[in-house]
C-alpha cells in the first residue's frame, strides 16, 4: 500500500502562479522542521500546500539546515 508524503504549509500565495518544473523554497519554521525535525533529504517527496488550498507534489532537490529546496512535479491544483 503507497504511503502518503507528507504534508507542509506554505502560508503566501506562492503556489498560485507555479507550473510543473518549477523550483520551490520550502523556508521559515515549515523549512526548518522538515529539514531538522523530520530529517526529510534529497529525493523524498512532500505534499506541499498553500494558503488558498490548491496542492502539489514536489521533490526536495536540496536540503540545508533550516530550508529544503523542491521541484515541482506536477501543476498546482
Amino acid at each position: 500500500m503507497p504511503s502518503t508524503p507528507p504534508g507542509f504549509l506554505i502560508l503566501d500565495d506562492a503556489l498560485a502562479a507555479a507550473r510543473e518544473g518549477d523550483q520551490v523554497t520550502l523556508a521559515g519554521d515549515e523549512g526548518r522542521h522538515a529539514a531538522k525535525v523530520a530529517r526529510i533529504g534529497v529525493g523524498e517527496l512532500l505534499l506541499l500546500t498553500d494558503s488558498p488550498g490548491r496542492q502539489v507534489l514536489a521533490e526536495v532537490t536540496a536540503a540545508r539546515k533550516e530550508s529544503l529546496d523542491l521541484q515541482l512535479l506536477a501543476d498546482p491544483s
